[in-house]
């Protein structure tokens, strides 16, 4: 056997060792020979019934059903209660189709009423609803006035105290149980 020292093969040398001797399976050699027991012949066990079949359990499943139940109503109160809801206004005993939709057109009237007269306004500028104070005797019931309130806004020529304009609402009666109203472009007074 030679040596290899990682570039050349060396000179050194080793005799091969001898190969180790074949294994050879031991020679078969019989039981030894059993002796004559005095013990009583095997005889089957004596039969017994099985045992009854296990009763399912009825107690845990009605614990699922009733955790499962109680997380169901947990989450639709939990939703009934968090869900934003846009709230029901009335004019003249009528719903207000889409008051979202009169504010918006509100603020875009002021805004461009704003641009025109070189005033001011802000990110926190908005438009709202009025509460109506007092109904005469026999109208119908209304939530709001006539009148939108919008600001803040500020012009120069304008008063310091009052920074809020009011826009007029006029109404038409939409199909079915709904009015709708519609801002004013200018607002009641320019002061």
């Amino acid at each position: 056997m030679q040596y290899f020292d990682g570039q050349q093969w060396t000179g050194e040398r080793r005799p091969v060792e001898p190969a180790p001797p074949a294994f050879a399976p031991p020679a078969f050699a019989p039981p030894p020979a059993l002796a004559p027991s005095s013990a009583t012949p095997w005889q089957p066990p004596e039969w017994q019934p099985p045992p009854p079949p296990a009763q399912p359990r009825r107690r845990r499943g009605r614990l699922v059903i009733a955790a499962t139940a109680a997380v169901v109503v947990a989450a639709g109160l939990t939703a009934w209660l968090v869900w934003p809801s846009e709230p029901t206004l009335t004019y003249h005993g009528r719903r207000i189709a889409d008051p979202g939709a009169v504010l918006t057109a509100a603020e875009s009237s002021v805004h461009a009423l704003v641009t025109t007269r070189h005033g001011v306004d802000s990110a926190a500028t908005r438009c709202y609803f009025t509460e109506q104070r007092k109904a005469g005797s026999g109208s119908k019931k209304t939530d709001v006035d006539a009148l939108l309130r919008c600001g803040p806004v500020l012009f120069v020529d304008g008063d310091r105290a009052k920074t809020y304009l009011s826009i007029p609402l006029t109404s038409a009666p939409d199909s079915g149980s709904k009015v709708t109203l519609t801002p004013g472009v200018t607002p009641r007074s320019n002061d």
